[in-house]
C-alpha cells in the first residue's frame, strides 16, 4: 500500500477542488475543499468594477477563459 500523503488539486472552470489524501484514513475522512476557481474570482472582480463604472486592466500569465471572459 502507498504510505505517503498526496495533495491533489484540480482547477476547473467553476471550482478548484483540493484533496489531502492520507493513507491512514478512509478516503471519506480525508480533508477536502471545494472553492471558487481563479477565473470565477476574476469574473466577480470584473463585474464589481463594471457596476462601479471603473476601468479594468488585465495582465499577467494566461489563466484561461470561461467565467472571466464572460465577465468582460
Amino acid at each position: 500500500m502507498y504510505n505517503k500523503s498526496v495533495l491533489a488539486i484540480d482547477v476547473g472552470g467553476g471550482t478548484q477542488d483540493i484533496l489531502l489524501y492520507e493513507p491512514d484514513k478512509n478516503i471519506e475522512n480525508c480533508t477536502k475543499l471545494v472553492l471558487p476557481s481563479p477565473t470565477v474570482l476574476v469574473r466577480n472582480q470584473i463585474n464589481n468594477a463594471t457596476q462601479d463604472g471603473k476601468d479594468i486592466f488585465l495582465t499577467g500569465p494566461v489563466m484561461g477563459g470561461g467565467p472571466s471572459v464572460r465577465g468582460v
